[in-house]
């Protein structure tokens, strides 16, 4: 019989055929985790990148808002440019209506930055606020609310007052999806950004709520931030990028707002003093400065006789009629022969503006686009009280306080300006009786130090320099 012999594959020969098997899956496995990496990093550079334009956008117009009365003598801090609607990166003025809200690109060439725009080459847009707008202007006090609601991708508003809504949105729109098709000016950002849950970041609108409109609008705006999203075909849908500007970031410019106000004040109240100094040859008693009007009624816009600390009287006619009165009875009642009341009688008028010959609170003024007008100060008054030392009153024996003012543990010997900062979620100054409220004001160290002087306490006013929005401005003669 004949036998037949099989050959059996050696074992040598089978391990290395698994080798290499297992080599492959190793190597793919390496290959993909490191075109998974390169991915990563990738999305992390560009993100990085379009992150940082973002941020340099975003100091950037806050820093053109902290300087806006330097580089715009006669108008307060506070005001942002307009949008660029050509594409050259200039702003272009005006830009809608007053207290409208706009949206165009990022003007750039206006802040003085090199063209910014994110890794995709596209250029950055921006929204800002009617009220901060500088043309056409609008009255801006640190009161004033920013416009701009930001909503998440759940639909979930980050800030919920009208105190936290946003100034200024600035936006990176990221690569085209499929449904854009870009052009160069800037004319048409429903081509650059995108829309989500309802929320148009092109216009600002969002849908079912009447509250929003349309950019440019004087109503309501609502954005939405989101990571990229994906649809099932893992084709981009949404890719915006935004920072926004809120009342916190904008601080230090609320604080410049305040010194601002502060410094022209303190201007007509030396102004008043020297009108009245040294008539003719008889000698007065020196710098005097008038009485104030109510703190806790602010319908009353007249001085009152004794009064120290308040508010600026703005009558039309005669807002310092009992100044004028209790200064001459003083004259008349001094047993100094030098003194008379008909030589030195404080005036019952506040004097021309010395920058512009215009009356100082001038309640007529109805340009805001005037250099160094008071256009804006009916909107402020509510917000500034003045102490007067009381030898510096038109009569120290009628002050219905007797006390002493200090500034930082010094006593002052003229008078004390305090502007209110920010208000807080808690205080509210809409009709005259929350504008009555000294608690809707001041707070802390400062309410304390008028509730002293109000009950004739010496009063220390500390020289806390703010921090916050909300924290109030303090400043005495030749130091505002």
């Amino acid at each position: 019989m004949k036998r037949h012999h099989f050959i059996n594959m050696p074992d040598k020969q089978g391990g290395l055929v698994l080798m290499l098997i297992v080599s492959i899956l190793i190597l793919s496995i390496v290959t993909s985790i490191a075109l998974r990496l390169n991915q990563d990093q990738a999305q992390a550079i560009y993100h990085k990148s379009t992150i940082s334009a973002l941020e340099d956008a975003k100091t950037a117009l806050i820093s053109y808002a902290l300087l806006y009365d330097k580089t715009h003598p006669g108008f307060s801090p506070g005001y942002l440019p307009c949008p660029d609607s050509s594409g050259n990166g200039s702003s272009t003025s005006p830009c809608s209506n007053a207290g409208k809200s706009v949206i165009g690109c990022f003007p750039w060439r206006t802040l003085g930055l090199p063209q910014l725009s994110d890794v995709s080459g596209a250029p950055l847009w921006y929204a800002v606020s009617g009220g901060y707008k500088n043309n056409p202007k609008s009255v801006l006090t640190a009161d004033t609310d920013g416009l701009f609601v930001i909503e998440d991708s759940a639909g979930n508003a980050l800030d919920n007052t009208d105190q936290e809504y946003a100034i200024a949105v600035i936006f990176a729109p990221g690569p085209q999806v499929d449904s854009q098709g870009r052009s160069p000016d800037c004319s048409e950002p429903s081509q650059y950004l995108e829309t989500l849950n309802n929320v148009h970041n092109d216009t600002g609108k969002k849908n079912g709520v009447r509250a929003t409109g349309n950019l440019p609008t004087k109503k309501r705006s609502v954005f939405i931030s989101s990571p990229v999203l994906k649809d099932a075909h893992n084709i981009v849908t949404f890719n915006d990028q935004l920072r926004w500007i809120t009342p916190d970031d904008f601080a230090p410019v609320y604080i410049q707002m305040n010194r601002w106000i502060a410094q022209r004040i303190s201007t007509c109240l030396d102004e008043y003093a020297r009108e009245h100094d040294n008539y003719g040859d008889v000698p007065d008693p020196g710098d005097l400065y008038p009485w104030m009007a109510s703190y806790n009624n602010i319908s009353e816009d007249i001085d009152i006789s004794g009064l120290r600390f308040g508010h600026i009287a703005i009558k039309a006619e005669e807002p310092l009629k009992f100044t004028k009165r209790d200064s001459y009875q003083r004259g008349e009642d001094d047993p100094d022969p030098y003194i008379d009341g008909d030589f030195w009688e404080m005036n019952d008028e506040w004097p021309d503006d010395p920058i512009t010959n215009d009356n100082c609170f001038d309640q007529d003024d109805t340009d805001i686009n005037t250099a160094y007008g008071w256009y804006s100060w009916p909107e402020w008054h509510d917000k500034v009280f003045i102490a007067v030392n009381k030898d510096k009153s038109p009569y120290p024996a009628l002050a219905s306080t007797q006390a002493d003012i200090s500034f930082d543990g010094t006593v002052v010997t003229d008078y004390l300006i305090l502007v209110a900062g920010r208000r807080q979620n808690t205080q509210v100054r809409s009709d005259d009786a929350e504008k009555s409220d000294l608690d809707n004001y001041l707070e802390g160290d400062y309410r304390d130090a008028v509730n002293k002087l109000l009950s004739n306490q010496v009063a220390n006013f500390p020289n806390n320099r703010p921090a916050t929005a909300a924290d109030d401005w303090v400043c005495i003669k030749g130091g505002c």
